[in-house]
């Protein structure tokens, strides 16, 4: 399972900058974009949600409501508040174990294959 891991929004930044907000609402639906085409339907969203909670005035509210409404709407949200949670996550599905021949690759061979691989996704398509 794939996740995209956001973090550090701080909706109300700089004295809750409505052109902030934007931005933020513009990120969303970039993170959506990203997501649909890289085939990941979760986001893990962990702490500074918020620049000052007892700051925020009513649009930045009503933006962080709406930036959050469009966000799970296209995604599955899962708000966390302690790192345990994000590795609690990460850990819900063990990692497959290796099959018996892939476990005898020399890592020599293993080591040239990422190369070449690495060598050919690197060539510039502009």
């Amino acid at each position: 399972m794939k996740y995209i891991t956001i973090t550090d929004l701080h909706f109300g930044a700089k004295n809750n900058s409505q052109q902030h907000n934007e931005d933020l609402q513009k990120f969303f639906e970039h993170i959506v974009d990203y997501a649909k085409s890289n085939d990941i339907s979760n986001v893990i969203i962990t702490g500074d949600t918020f620049q000052q909670r007892d700051k925020l005035d009513i649009l930045t509210i009503t933006s962080a409501m709406k930036s959050f409404k469009y966000l799970s709407s296209h995604l599955n949200i899962k708000a966390v508040k302690w790192i345990e949670q994000v590795l609690d996550i990460a850990l819900e599905r063990m990692p497959v174990p290796l099959l018996k021949t892939e476990e005898n690759i020399p890592a020599s061979h293993a080591m040239t294959e990422g190369k070449q691989k690495s060598e050919k996704e690197s060539i510039s398509t502009h």
